[in-house]
């Protein structure tokens, strides 16, 4: 008998965490500095302020879950690729 080889890429979401330091004068005008860079996206951490600086990024891959068809516009979530090869030979949605 022969082996074949095969490999699946699937989309997944998951949280990332990003740890920074933000240099302020107070603990409330760094509060709302990391209010304005997070939750309110007025500063992004790629933008890289002066006052910050990004210590780590850990992806939370207990947070994994597969994304359904119906959350990326019905574009593929899951393809199935020859290993060998890197041949699609079937994926679960729209190309």
């Amino acid at each position: 008998m022969n082996k074949f080889r095969f490999y699946q890429d699937q989309k997944v979401t998951f949280w990332d965490r990003v740890a920074f330091d933000i240099t302020a004068e107070t603990q409330e005008e760094a509060n709302n500095i990391a209010i304005l860079m997070g939750v309110n996206h007025k500063v992004g951490v790629d933008e890289d302020p002066e006052c910050l600086e990004v210590v780590n990024v850990e992806h939370l891959c207990d947070t994994a879950v597969f994304m359904e068809l119906n959350d990326n516009d019905g574009f593929s979530t899951l393809e199935l690729y020859v290993d060998d090869t890197s041949e699609l030979i079937a994926e679960n949605g729209k190309s």
